[in-house]
């Protein structure tokens, strides 16, 4: 359903767009600027339907800059949530007043060091107009070192270029022009409340901030031919913004899949996105009937120089107490689910050492764990962590168990029945996966199974039916190359040849 609607919002986000910042903005453009967080919108407007308020007077707004800003509130904040239901509820009720003053939120993101940015383009020498692909932001698990090698190895085809671009966040909403392009539609179905609320919610980035940001963004970078991100439509606005305008003026835009569920999930809105905002999307070794697919290997992930025997790691989801996308992995319900089949895992695990826990802060009290165990704190990265186990287990099905399935390390997966359903496409490779006792349906069955192994899960990993199966579940879905930039450079070496 929300798919059907994303193209008459888009639309309308463009119109709004253009009248917000005086820049010509169109359905396109928004799809690739602002698309993804008009998606979060709707569903999020959609899961709110049966939360009611008591207070609907709001006389003030507070509006984020960027998608990112949005995000960060709307899963932290009671109060950011509590404006957007009682806009909602107002606008479904006929009821919205006019609201009198409006602030700018902006939350900073994580970014790489100045030092480290310079150091980089220092490495490709001076930005030159002849045809080359920008490369932002990949999804790379690699070390400094191996990204150094692989800018200065591909210098000749890439600009590598993370776009850190200061955003200019004093700009204010405009809220009296906003409220004046409010169109109250009395009804109460999804598109009419979205189309209600969207001038008070447009992020000022896409709105107000559009014309310096652009300018900011342009600067930062000459245009080239081809532009790659595996991962800023979603919340990078400086990409956003690029992409929105260089794509207007031919460049060619590249997605590449960065989650574990794209190719895997019946449903998985992250997926149909960038399809719809990209020329081309690669993805991890699966394509279906979608011109625009194509399989291109990711990064194989750093791995630890050390390995601790009878190491067994747990990497567990992430809490979750708002539906933030509609979707298995993003609902809490599901969160709980499996936190309670991990409770069950652990409770009846028989294994020589305490099994070492990767999980937020936040997440252990969601996991509620009364046997003893060793929570790990963040300071290497999932992979470096899962190569120096002996067995990983995951309660999730995200990107960290395609991972360690191509890096070969001994991995099982527990996860409740019922919360995913895998295309018919996938099906065939999953189960091959649960037949050989990869994949379990209750945290009881895993612990059952891992207490099997008698810590040594080397055996059962090496023999020919398990790796089989993983061999041919990769190929297909976690294709992560030692060779990956090869593969790059001969793709990239391509589109520049068109």
């Amino acid at each position: 359903m929300v798919d059907d609607l994303l193209p008459s919002l888009e639309q309308y986000c463009a119109e709004l767009s253009t009248e917000l910042s005086g820049i010509e903005v169109n359905q396109r453009m928004f799809r690739r600027m602002g698309g993804m967080w008009l998606l979060h919108i709707v569903h999020q407007v959609l899961a709110m339907e049966n939360n009611q308020v008591c207070n609907t007077d709001l006389s003030s707004l507070t509006i984020p800059f960027d998608s990112s800003t949005h995000h960060i509130r709307f899963v932290s904040s009671e109060s950011y949530r509590s404006q957007l239901r009682v806009l909602s509820q107002s606008a479904a009720q006929g009821t919205l007043r006019d609201i009198k003053t409006a602030t700018t939120d902006f939350v900073t993101s994580p970014s790489m060091s100045r030092i480290r940015q310079r150091f980089e383009l220092l490495l490709q020498g001076s930005a030159k107009s002849e045809p080359r692909v920008t490369v932002v932001r990949p999804y790379l698990k690699i070390s400094s070192i191996e990204r150094t090698r692989a800018i200065l190895r591909s210098k000749s085809v890439c600009r590598w270029n993370d776009m850190e671009v200061t955003h200019g966040t004093r700009v204010l909403p405009d809220i009296k022009s906003r409220m004046a392009l409010v169109r109250m539609i009395h009804s109460s179905d999804l598109e009419s409340v979205v189309k209600s609320i969207l001038p008070l919610v447009l992020p000022i980035g896409y709105a107000e901030g559009l014309a310096s940001l652009r300018t900011r963004a342009q600067r930062a970078t000459h245009r080239t031919k081809v532009l790659y991100s595996a991962n800023s439509s979603q919340f990078h606005l400086p990409y956003q913004v690029l992409s929105a305008f260089w794509g207007e003026d031919g460049t060619q835009l590249l997605s590449h899949q960065h989650g574990g569920h794209q190719g895997l999930d019946e449903a998985c809105a992250a997926e149909n996105y960038e399809v719809r905002a990209s020329d081309r999307h690669y993805t991890l070794g699966w394509t279906d009937a979608r011109p625009s697919l194509k399989a291109l290997p990711g990064a194989m992930p750093q791995r630890s120089g050390r390995h601790a025997r009878q190491r067994l790691l747990l990497m567990s989801v992430a809490s979750s107490d708002v539906v933030y996308r509609l979707q298995p992995f993003c609902m809490p319900s599901h969160v709980q689910r499996c936190a309670m089949e991990t409770r069950a895992f652990v409770s009846d695990l028989v294994w020589p050492t305490l099994p070492v826990v990767r999980c937020g802060t936040a997440d252990i009290a969601t996991l509620k764990l009364t046997e003893p165990v060793v929570y790990e704190e963040f300071a290497d990265s999932g992979p470096v962590s899962a190569s120096r186990s002996s067995l990983v287990l995951h309660n999730y099905f995200g990107v960290s168990w395609l991972e360690t399935l191509a890096m070969n390390i001994p991995t099982v997966c527990f996860v409740p029945a019922g919360i995913h359903r895998f295309r018919a496409a996938a099906q065939p490779f999953v189960d091959a996966l649960a037949r050989v006792g990869v994949i379990h349906y209750s945290g009881k069955g895993a612990a059952k199974f891992v207490n099997s192994l008698h810590g040594d899960p080397s055996a059962w990993w090496k023999s020919a039916e398990v790796q089989e199966a993983r061999e041919a579940f990769v190929a297909r879905y976690a294709n992560f190359s030692d060779n990956w930039l090869e593969a790059w450079q001969e793709e990239f070496e391509s589109l520049l040849a068109e």
